[in-house]
């Protein structure tokens, strides 16, 4: 397009002044881009905004899952963690995309995964201790159980020493180890 008009032009020759219509398109070009850019504010393209989003949605999914199967407001995470909104909404819509949230109503969440309902016996667990590959705990107050990696789904946040938590559970024998299997954090 700007090709033949160059073609002409020899070494040393000053180039025409752009014709009143390329000057034109070019500014409508410019504004087109500024106006596809005008939603992005500048710090969301930013490796700190991500990583902000990112520690946010950890937070925000360890939350959730210790409200269980009742959900939480969105208005108490906000509380809790004192997010900037931007921050918060788009850890929202990212666990959103990745499944780990569903939304109740307008303004509750819940984990994806509490709202299958599972048959079993519902158990207070408290974490004693925490050793490489399972987690000593003791279920209802009274009894002493080891909960093993592999029979622990939940997140990694609830298994630290001295958390309680609520879980419908499943307690069985192991080579003589009394020993836990959760199902469901409710």
């Amino acid at each position: 397009m700007l090709t033949p008009q160059f073609d002409s032009i020899k070494p040393g020759e000053s180039i025409p002044p752009l014709s009143q219509e390329l000057a034109s398109q070019l500014t409508r070009m410019k504004n087109k881009k500024k106006m596809e850019l005008l939603p992005f504010e500048s710090h969301t393209l930013t490796g700190q905004f991500r990583r902000e989003i990112d520690s946010a949605a950890r937070r925000i999914h360890v939350l959730v899952a210790k409200s269980g199967r009742q959900g939480i407001d969105v208005d108490i995470i906000q509380e809790n963690f004192s997010f900037d909104n931007s921050v918060l909404v788009e850890a929202l819509k990212k666990l959103e995309k990745l499944k780990r949230i569903e939304w109740i109503d307008d303004s509750k969440v819940i984990l994806s995964e509490n709202l299958a309902k599972i048959s079993g016996k519902t158990y207070d667990i408290y974490v004693e201790k925490v050793i490489q590959g399972r987690a000593l705990v003791i279920v209802n107050g009274k009894w002493h159980a080891r909960l093993n990696h592999y029979d622990y789904e939940g997140p990694r946040e609830l298994l630290k020493k001295g958390s309680e938590f609520r879980a419908v559970a499943e307690l069985y024998s192991n080579d003589g180890v009394f020993s836990l299997r959760v199902k469901q954090i409710v």
